[in-house]
């Protein structure tokens, strides 16, 4: 009982140490600025959800969307679940810090209490998604109470499961390796491949009795078929286990429909924790290992290192030649080029060719005749994969922070260096469109549409990096994955996110005004509409660039770093 009471003092004293550094935030003039930043953030965010619900004719279609909501909510558990048994990981749903491994498994405590100490932790922190889910769906379900037990119990569900399927393999293969015949390992990899196959053939038949549903026309049949695939035999079989939390989630009564549904969907997740903690694998080895690896890699990731290089070879593998000076941005574009380069991931490198593969499976599958559907689709996808990439990759200014005193010391101008800061990104980002491109040329039989990107893609990306280092510059920021309470440098980030929003849609608009009056002058032509609208981004990015360099030029060092 000692030893429970004495994880039950940590866990208050991690709590503790969490509200002080908050308060200590609060009690500086830019986090109470940021505090209530983010307050109307979340007031105008309650006030949008609490009346969008109350606009004339919704209560209708909202009881008639409640056996949808029921449905979605057990479809979407399946599909984490199903996930989960695809790719199983490490204990890595434990998520122990180093600190917590120096204090924890040094400690007086076994296995199991280090487990169950973790367990509560992660069903403590799922509170707050529950009440932000509760609000949200306050207005739709008829008892906010069981809106919350529900989403508080698909969210815990969501981090036991996995962390119950690992517990599981690696039981199997620690029992089985103290046999005579070890055969612990080859018995948790056959039944891991064994599932991975029989999750597969579930997929194929799926997505094969969606095109069926398709048909021959895409345009008419394919939200028909997305709205039919929730009474799919297949998926209602799969996602019978989880209807338990749907039903919870849209109860009309508490009593008994809204107790019978929780104590069935509690029930579950009362097994998987009970499994975790009574299987009591070694984990302590592992997860030691893999704290220090996830330490190391929030490192690189605030020194902008999203992702890192495979192995050291790379770097002699993956060399550039030099770039002409260029007033000095030549050597900034050299070896900010060279580092994106190095730290590519695989499957950016590998985009041309699944680009193409898709192109093939669409042509296979019949969904050439989407037609202009199917290219905007493809087209917003890329924009998303770019506007993505571009938010979790720190290159430019945000990478170069450490750096700033060295960049500002440099014998160039400063839109040189504002030029060769931005030379990387613009450079993958085309990249990305291209190789997407290519999905569109294939699969739709459109070979104009690559030129249409080469035309479009060079100024619209150099708008969107120039846009990305001028926001940085105003409002600089350290990254923060993995590191929890620190509002100032969070608000920095969403105010620095819709500064850069602000400016890329300006210059889009420009660019669209340019593009509607070479289209409406030159003939209603396609080609001088797209040659005027990158003649408009341009002109944005000759009017960034200067911009860009005073904020560069004004960018002070000793008082404007972060801290």
């Amino acid at each position: 009982m000692r030893v429970f009471c004495t994880l039950f003092l940590l866990w208050r004293l991690e709590l503790r140490g969490r509200v002080r550094w908050l308060l200590k935030q609060v009690r500086r003039p830019a986090g109470a600025i940021m505090l209530v930043f983010w307050c109307l953030m979340m007031a105008m965010w309650i006030v949008q959800v609490l009346f969008a619900f109350s606009a004339p004719g919704m209560s209708d279609s909202i009881a008639t969307s409640l056996g949808i909501i029921r449905d979605v909510v057990a479809i979407i558990m399946a599909l984490v679940a199903l996930l989960a048994l695809m790719v199983p990981g490490d204990m890595s749903s434990l998520l122990f810090r180093p600190v917590e491994t120096d204090i924890l498994f040094a400690g007086p405590f076994a296995r199991r209490q280090i487990l169950a100490y973790k367990l509560a932790s992660s069903a403590f922190s799922s509170v707050a998604f529950a009440i932000m889910v509760s609000i949200f769906a306050s207005r739709i379900v008829a008892s906010w109470l069981t809106s919350f037990a529900a989403a508080f119990l698909v969210l815990h569900f969501i981090r036991v499961f996995p962390l119950a399927y690992t517990m599981l393999l690696k039981t199997i293969e620690q029992r089985g390796a103290r046999t005579r015949w070890r055969i612990g390992l080859p018995i948790s990899r056959t039944l891991a491949i064994a599932i991975r196959v029989g999750i597969g053939v579930a997929i194929i038949l799926a997505v094969h009795g969606f095109f069926i549903r398709i048909g021959g026309d895409f345009e008419t049949n394919a939200v028909e078929a997305l709205k039919s695939l929730r009474h799919d035999p297949l998926v209602t079989t799969l996602s019978w286990p989880f209807q338990a939390y749907g039903n919870l989630f849209v109860s009309d009564r508490l009593v008994p429909d809204a107790l019978y549904w929780l104590a069935i969907a509690g029930s579950i997740n009362l097994a998987l924790v009970a499994s975790i903690i009574l299987l009591d694998a070694d984990f302590m080895e592992s997860e030691l290992a893999g704290a220090q690896r996830r330490y190391a890699r929030l490192e690189q990731m605030r020194r902008g290192q999203f992702f890192a290089p495979k192995a050291k070879q790379w770097g002699r593998i993956r060399s550039l030649p030099d770039f002409p000076r260029l007033r000095g941005a030549g050597p900034v574009a050299w070896r900010q080029t060279t580092g994106s380069l190095r730290s590519f991931p695989t499957t950016m490198l590998l985009l041309p060719i699944l680009s193409l593969a898709t192109g093939f499976g669409i042509q296979v599958a019949g969904l050439g005749e989407a037609g202009n559907a199917g290219v905007a689709a493809i087209t917003g996808i890329a924009l998303y994969i770019t506007l993505l990439y571009s938010v979790i990759v720190q290159r430019s200014f945000r990478g170069d922070l450490d750096f700033m005193e060295t960049l500002k010391a440099m014998p160039a101008q400063p839109a040189a260096i504002v030029l060769g800061e931005s030379f990387a990104p613009i450079v993958q980002f085309t990249y990305i469109h291209l190789s997407i491109s290519l999905a569109v040329v294939v699969g739709f039989e459109r070979p104009m549409f690559l030129l249409s990107v080469l035309i479009l893609a060079p100024p619209l990306n150099c708008v969107l990096a120039l846009a990305q280092n001028l926001g940085f510059l105003l409002l600089p920021a350290r990254v923060t994955y993995g590191q929890s309470g620190d509002i100032v440098a969070a608000g920095k980030q969403m105010i620095c996110l819709l500064i850069v929003g602000a400016i890329f849609m300006a210059c889009l608009a420009a660019g669209l005004v340019v593009g509607a009056i070479a289209w409406a002058l030159i003939g209603h032509s396609p080609w001088a509409a797209q040659l005027g609208a990158a003649l408009g981004l341009w002109i944005s990015v000759a009017v960034l660039v200067p911009i860009a360099a005073a904020a560069f030029k004004n960018f002070d060092f000793s008082a404007d770093m972060p801290g």
